[in-house]
């Protein structure tokens, strides 16, 4: 096996963003768990180890490094988290053993997400942390779902909005902007789009705009 064959078996992305763009993620990120930590730890009626969900952190690099996702949008992010929040606590109440429930949670979680289109990876960490945390997460039930996790997510997505907002390219979340104008002769139609995503059966982590700029690109090289 070659050493290019070996990078891409891995999975090792090829296309690399720009220093700035590297930086401006992580310190928005960062800062955005500040905020949210600070806001968490401090006005929360739990104790600090559940006031703040550990997945966020992993929503917060979504949201930060691939805000144009269709993974980072308000709707999977919000919701995603919500329903792995009730996974957890329905399989913790019901199912007596740590690994079956862990083990339901996560599938119960996917399909949730699946049914609702609110894809959203981290929250199955969020349905782990209710099964696998303290004795308080498992008092406050369903209470679970609002604080600390409708909370915590609410308030990441503010903050996604408000911070990529300095940035005019990084766009957050997506419905704000007016699309970008394309060339008709060269771009598919919205439907076009959805007919050929349905034939691959598989979800496409890239946006329909980023879609259609990658066409464009293309197409242009090839005059």
């Amino acid at each position: 096996m070659s050493w290019n064959a070996f990078v891409r078996w891995l999975g090792i992305e090829p296309v690399t963003t720009s220093a700035t763009e590297r930086v401006i993620a992580a310190l928005a990120g960062g800062m955005a768990i500040w905020v949210l930590a600070w806001i968490s730890l401090s006005w929360l009626p739990a104790n600090a180890s559940a006031a703040l969900v550990a997945s966020m952190g992993a929503s917060a690099v979504i949201l930060f490094v691939t805000p144009h996702s269709p993974l980072a949008q308000p709707w999977p992010m919000i919701a995603g988290h919500l329903v792995a929040a009730f996974a957890g606590v329905l399989c913790a109440k019901y199912v007596q053993d740590d690994a079956v429930s862990c083990a339901c949670a996560v599938g119960l979680t996917i399909a949730l997400m699946h049914l609702l289109r609110c894809l959203h990876p981290p929250g199955g960490g969020t349905a782990l942390a209710v099964i696998l945390g303290s004795d308080q997460v498992h008092e406050i039930g369903f209470q679970f779902l609002v604080t600390p996790v409708a909370m915590n997510a609410v308030v990441l997505v503010l903050l996604a909005v408000v911070i990529n907002l300095v940035f005019p390219w990084r766009r957050y979340p997506t419905a704000l902007f007016a699309r970008r104008a394309v060339h008709s002769e060269v771009a598919p139609t919205h439907d076009e789009i959805l007919a050929a995503l349905r034939k691959m059966d598989a979800f496409v982590d890239i946006a329909e705009e980023e879609l259609i700029q990658l066409i464009e690109l293309l197409s242009k090289k090839k005059r």
